[in-house]
């Protein structure tokens, strides 16, 4: 296996982005995004300490009560599976890294940029944290950057 690189991240943020662009709806959601990455989506009933997990080809999730919880899950686990299955060795920040390119791509993140985590997790449907995460990721002065 290879390392995981700044231009794959990149490069999976353009796939992102193509899958969204390629949908009919502005923002498809999680499952729209995994399904078009080549993931089956299922809810099932998991243990509480797995609220999703992924195998070949399938990511399986927990139905949360917080539709947002449930959208950065699928996000998750579907970022665990694409970049398995593309044979890059990674470790969880990278996984990490996918799920804020995939449920908030760089276009709508950049729109919000400057403003409240919490505008742009309306506008992506995802948790607050998980937008505010997104918005630290894209400023100049961390080392979290991502695409």
């Amino acid at each position: 296996r290879r390392a995981l690189a700044s231009a794959d991240i990149e490069g999976i943020a353009a796939v992102a982005r193509a899958c969204r662009a390629a949908m009919e709806a502005p923002a498809p959601g999680a499952e729209g995004i995994a399904n078009a990455l080549g993931f089956a989506v299922v809810r099932a009933q998991l243990p509480p300490e797995a609220p999703g997990i992924h195998a070949a080809g399938i990511v399986f999730a927990r139905p949360q009560r917080d539709a947002a919880r449930g959208e950065a899950i699928i996000y998750h686990e579907t970022s665990h599976g694409y970049l398995r299955r593309l044979k890059l060795r990674h470790e969880h920040p990278d996984v990490w890294a996918l799920a804020l390119s995939l449920g908030c791509p760089l276009d709508v993140a950049a729109a919000h940029r400057g403003g409240s985590p919490l505008d742009l997790a309306a506008a992506c449907v995802v948790p607050c944290w998980f937008a505010w995460m997104r918005l630290v990721t894209m400023e100049d002065h961390t080392a979290l950057r991502v695409a």
